[in-house]
């Protein structure tokens, strides 16, 4: 991978993080032969006001060998579950605002994961190719019937021009953004659109919520910053925020007046004031969670994924691993977060053993975690993540 050609105007050295490749059978990623923790270091773009990771060497080797052991976060799609939903509001998204008829459409995906969204398009009409480093893309080439080549983006494989390049949860994870967008280029008609999808990170930033972290997403993005950097290397665009999980959807195109529409720029959002809020809450909540203790009363956290980088901060000052961890993905469930000694439970547990006092660390699913949890009757005290990053 090359160096970010970047220009940073400020540094802040976040320390260690917990390195996420995916849960584990056990406490830690030695199974895999990665580290628990890597360090963090976040700068921002002078000219476009991209907040970003620096590139460290360590980082980026344990970053390659987890993608072709096979990196999974949450929100990958598939057929079934969290992952149907958010391929359900893409193509909802891609039909409505990008494709007007997708058949004989010349599809690439970068980063395709399992294919699964290739596969809805295949059904479409849509001629797709698929690019994944990890073994779920081999998988899903059986599974799905599809043609899958198992490399990192940019590959001489990949000697045709594409109506559509998506990079859904891609452009987060690359190191050097005017790079990649090059590359996208030299496989694009000249009418072509390149189609992202990337975390809206713009509340997080915000509010001084260090969960965006992770060791895989160099990039950290808002509407505003990704439009900017797009137009940095040359294309026109718009961008929408999702219906479901709190994703940025944005298409570009070659500078073009078609394409590009004026929309209000979102807030600044300054590493400087993140960094300050960020330290606040870190005080702040290992307040709540050290008084919960003091007084007995159990605690749980729902997503845990969304506050592990806050608990790993303060596990010096609180007892972090008896708080309880729940989520309602299956395919955490029972395993662990590298760093944590808790293993993640779901819902049922949660209902057969209440906590007293129950975090709910997710923005996007908070709201709807919350009604489930008071529609099953328990008596739990809940605070949510409104409350836990205040803005």
């Amino acid at each position: 991978m090359a160096t970010s050609s970047l220009d940073a105007r400020f540094i802040w050295n976040v320390g260690e993080m917990p390195f996420y490749l995916k849960c584990n059978d056990q406490p830690s990623n030695l199974q895999y032969g990665l580290p628990d923790h890597l360090p963090i270091t976040l700068l921002q773009d002078a000219g476009t006001g991209l907040i970003f990771q620096k590139p460290e060497q360590a980082t980026i080797n344990a970053l390659e060998e987890s993608y072709m052991v096979g990196s999974v976060i949450s929100g990958a799609m598939d057929d079934h579950g969290p992952g149907k939903s958010y391929a359900d509001s893409f193509i909802e998204y891609l039909i409505n605002n990008v494709v007007v008829e997708p058949k004989g459409k010349k599809v690439l995906e970068i980063g395709c994961g399992n294919g699964y969204l290739l596969s809805r398009l295949k059904e479409m009409g849509a001629d797709v190719l698929g690019i994944e480093p990890g073994p779920q893309g081999q998988d899903g080439m059986r599974r799905f019937n599809l043609p899958i080549i198992r490399c990192f983006f940019p590959n001489s494989a990949i000697v045709e021009k594409f109506d559509y390049v998506i990079g859904y949860a891609v452009m987060e994870h690359i190191n050097n953004p005017g790079q990649f967008i090059n590359n996208i280029e030299n496989v694009l008609k000249e009418d072509g659109r390149i189609i992202l999808a990337v975390p809206d990170c713009e509340p997080h930033l915000i509010s001084g919520d260090i969960s965006c972290l992770l060791h895989e997403h160099f990039n950290y993005f808002t509407s505003a910053t990704l439009r900017k950097t797009l137009q940095k290397h040359g294309f026109s665009g718009f961008c929408n925020h999702s219906d479901y999980g709190g994703v940025i959807y944005g298409c570009f195109s070659r500078h073009d007046s078609a394409m590009d529409f004026s929309q209000p720029e979102l807030i600044d959002c300054s590493l400087t004031s993140f960094q300050k809020k960020s330290l606040s809450n870190s005080r702040i909540i290992a307040d709540l969670i050290k008084s919960r203790q003091n007084e007995k009363i159990s605690l749980g956290i729902y997503v845990p994924g969304r506050i592990v980088n806050l608990l790993y901060k303060i596990r010096n000052s609180v007892n972090v691993d008896i708080i309880r961890f729940f989520d309602d993905d299956p395919m955490i469930y029972h395993k662990y977060y590298p760093c944590f000694a808790s293993k993640v439970e779901n819902f049922g547990e949660l209902d057969r053993e209440p906590v007293d006092c129950l975090l709910i660390a997710s923005h996007a699913f908070g709201g709807k975690i919350a009604t489930k949890v008071e529609n099953s009757c328990m008596s739990i005290e809940i605070i949510g993540w409104d409350r836990l990053f205040a803005v």
